[in-house]
């Protein structure tokens, strides 16, 4: 929805996934500082593997992921723009300072 009072048709929302980790480094609870750190804390261990999910051009690093997302067609994305979205009107609705996509911008087409 760009601004209320506007109506709108939504389509190609993001989907949905879920997924369940189950990480395993001793066969027992232990204590981080007791080892010196040479037992590897499952905490620390499933950070590492979150922060490799989008690579450093914020595209999602999994396999097969967009094989079936469709490119816009240029009517699509002329449709968009036409419809006069405020980024800074958003930021300032939602009390954000930036916002999240491709350079601090969202990515609008």
């Amino acid at each position: 929805m760009w601004d209320r009072g506007v109506p709108a048709i939504t389509y190609s929302l993001r989907g949905l996934c879920a997924l369940e980790v189950s990480l395993k480094t001793a066969n027992t609870d232990w204590h981080s500082g007791m080892f010196g750190g040479g037992v590897q804390n499952a905490n620390h261990l499933l950070v590492l593997l979150l922060s490799t999910l989008h690579d450093a051009n914020e595209k999602v690093n999994v396999d097969q992921f967009y094989d079936d997302v469709l490119e816009l067609t240029e009517f699509e994305k002329e449709q968009i723009k036409a419809m006069g979205f405020d980024e800074e009107k958003l930021k300032k609705s939602l009390g954000l300072t930036e916002c999240y996509g491709s350079g601090n911008k969202l990515s609008i087409p």
